[in-house]
């Protein structure tokens, strides 16, 4: 080896010796190289080292605590809202234990400690062989890293012994924080690096001045000239009796003629309060922290601390909450799960006000029936009553300004005379005829078992009317003799909150014993076994629950309408009106509910059977609209007609009917006689 190859190894040595060799004050390079950097104030400040200021830690603690407490469920999607899905094996591994070592507000915490930390936070996904999750296990972002290979994204993980692994982006659960450049998040401490070493600093220098007792520095003079080894031997001396906080208040004795010369330091210089809360805030607008949840309470007041409880939820949390969500959702359910669940923090508790608050809330929801009593006792975090505490409540005495007072219903039409057997059909000379035909015979079947149990959902109407009557004209004569229109309202409140499930229970038995023959009825058509199902049995009784509601929400519009009509005699308008439901009103519900019935029982199992089309089929003597709608085919998850659709009549005289609400099977309006039939 030559000479000049010798000096040059041995200046590269040199340099990296002098590089290294200080750990008080190695090369900027080397703490770039771990994570670290020094700040202005010449302090170290990385993701380990930072949480060393008090600030950092709050910070860090109150939102990776305030997000690990929240209550994480899994959800699916219904076609009224959604619903707790506690059963799905995600919501096992979101709210209560995601592996085996951690429960889910550790797991939680530690994520987010190493996002607010970090900048990104990482979870291996173990699955099973079908690609479900199994557990989830936390990476240390310090030795994980994401890159682009070949145009895919894989994750690098080291550990502290071995070789390096490499996982796929389906297998690694990536919590990014703010970041430019679509894979990684900056580290917030790191941008924070020199508001926290400013903070570090002003710590250290306040720990110094305590450890000298908080006295300002001096000089000690002496008449004649000093030695180096005399003037080292007089500072060791006096700082071992006088420097600290315990020595603070001992005698200070001068020999030789020596004089002490105080230098002055203004008091808030050595306290440096100031420079120490500026640094609290600095660090707390990196994290976008209300200042009272870290206990720095100067800007705080009685009238404005719950309004910035509120906004921590809102603008500090939830963007955290949204980051999480959305990647529990890509990551841990299938792409067909995804059609149908999601996962979602609960922040109604946090957003909470106080008790007179919420409970003015409460009674505004109530009042305008967006709020039941179940949701409210789920939001006060008690246990709710059952069925009864699902029901929505309106004002019997409001009806909107612009609504006329209801028409008498029309009396229907009388039903048509039975029809004789219908005589052996000639051979049919195509497959479209046969059809036709056999749909005709089908549908035929059906009718001739709407007037065999009309009879039976007769009998059980007049039962529901004659009860509804009856209540009606005792908190009549109860409200009414004093001429309190308010006590009668509210006598009738409380009457049709119950009156539903009275109507359900009444018409139920008439229509289990109708849905069995139709049942029967409309599978033969399909070729399906016909049985009355638990499933069909379920879908009925749904059925009377809901004809019990709209029958008591009819009853409370009419009678509102009537009460608040200044024009009228409470008393007569109420006793024409009752009179009116005893003759008509039991006829008028089980004309429309043996077709009703029939056609939504019907539509039901075909549904269930498969079928994916059906078609709409008017009776012989149908009039202009049911004409016009004779033949219209829709797909089985379809309506005929959507909600506000016009239907032309097909004689073209007939003024057109506009539907109040979607019409999936008949009937199309009152005395309708149509049927539905599998396309």
């Amino acid at each position: 080896m030559g000479l000049l190859t010798l000096q040059r190894a041995a200046e590269k040595r040199a340099t990296y010796q002098q590089a290294i060799t200080s750990l008080k004050e190695p090369a900027k390079w080397l703490y770039d190289w771990f994570g670290g950097g020094t700040s202005v104030a010449g302090v170290t400040v990385n993701e380990t080292t930072g949480l060393a200021m008090s600030a950092v830690y709050a910070c860090i603690r109150v939102i990776s605590e305030g997000i690990a407490g929240l209550p994480l469920n899994v959800y699916e999607r219904v076609e009224n809202g959604k619903q707790k899905a506690a059963t799905h094996p995600v919501h096992n591994l979101l709210h209560n234990e995601p592996n085996p070592w951690m429960t889910s507000f550790v797991y939680r915490e530690t994520l987010a400690g190493h996002v607010l930390s970090w900048g990104n936070a990482y979870s291996y996904i173990e699955r099973n062989r079908a690609g479900r999750p199994l557990a989830l296990w936390p990476l240390t972002p310090d030795r994980t890293l994401a890159r682009k290979v070949g145009g895919k994204l894989i994750y690098e993980w080291r550990p502290s012994k071995g070789e390096p692994e490499y996982f796929p982006a389906a297998s690694i659960l990536h919590v990014p924080g703010l970041g430019f450049n679509g894979i990684s998040g900056y580290s917030p401490i790191g941008m924070a690096r020199q508001a926290i070493g400013i903070g570090l600093a002003a710590e250290t220098t306040a720990g110094s001045l305590f450890a000298n007792g908080i006295s300002p520095s001096g000089v000690l003079e002496h008449p004649r000239k000093v030695g180096d080894e005399a003037a080292t031997n007089i500072r060791k001396s006096v700082e071992a009796v006088h420097r600290g906080p315990s020595n603070k208040l001992k005698m200070l004795i001068l020999e030789e003629g020596m004089t002490w010369k105080q230098m002055g330091l203004p008091p808030n210089d050595a306290q440096m309060l100031e420079s120490r809360k500026f640094q609290v805030v600095e660090v707390a607008r990196f994290y976008r922290m209300q200042l009272h949840k870290i206990q720095e309470m100067a800007s705080a007041t009685f009238s404005n601390i719950e309004h910035q409880a509120i906004e921590h939820v809102v603008d500090t949390l939830r963007p955290w909450l949204v980051r999480f969500e959305q990647e529990y959702n890509r990551k841990l359910f299938s792409p067909a799960d995804r059609q149908r669940y999601f996962a979602e923090h609960v922040v109604d508790g946090l957003l909470r006000g106080d008790q007179k608050s919420r409970f003015e809330g409460y009674s505004i929801g109530m009042q305008n029936a967006f709020l039941t009593v179940n949701k409210i006792l789920e939001l006060e975090n008690e246990n709710t009553i059952g069925p009864l505490g699902d029901r929505r409540y309106i004002p019997l005495n409001l009806s909107p300004i612009d609504e006329e007072l209801p028409e008498p219903e029309p009396t229907p039409p009388a039903p048509p005379p039975p029809e004789p057997e219908p005589e052996p059909e000639p051979e049919p000379e195509d497959r479209a005829a046969e059809k036709r035909a056999l749909r005709q015979r089908s549908v035929k079947h059906r009718q001739r078992l709407r007037k065999a149990y009309r009879g039976p959902l007769l009998k059980a109407s007049k039962k529901v009317v004659g009860i509804e009557v009856r209540q009606v004209r005792r908190a009549m004569k109860k409200a009414l003799s004093g001429r309190e229109v308010h006590d009668l309202v509210a006598e009738l409140e409380a009457f049709y909150r119950d009156f539903p499930d009275t109507v359900r229970d009444i018409m139920l038995p008439a229509l289990l014993l109708y849905a069995g023959q139709i049942a029967e009825a409309a599978g033969e058509e399909v070729g399906s076994s016909g049985e009355l199902t638990d499933d069909l049995q379920q879908f009925v009784r749904n059925y009377a629950a809901t004809l019990g509601l709209r029958h008591s929400l009819s009853s409370q519009k009419q009678l509102g309408a009537l009460l608040t009509d200044a024009t009228l005699d409470p008393a007569e308008a109420l006793e024409a009106r009752l009179s009116e439901w005893e003759e008509k009103r039991p006829d008028k519900i089980a004309d429309r509910e043996v077709v009703q019935a029939e056609s939504s029982i019907s539509r039901a199992l075909w549904v269930g059977a498969g079928i994916s089309t059906l078609v709409w089929v008017a009776s012989g003597e149908s009039c202009p609209i049911c004409a016009e709608m004779d033949g219209r085919i829709v797909s089985s998850t379809r309506n005929f007609v959507d909600e506000g659709g016009a239907v032309d009549p097909k004689d073209g005289e007939t003024a057109p009917l506009v539907t109040k609400h979607g019409v999936g099977h008949p009937p199309l309006h009152q005395g309708c006689m149509c049927s539905v039939a599998p396309g």
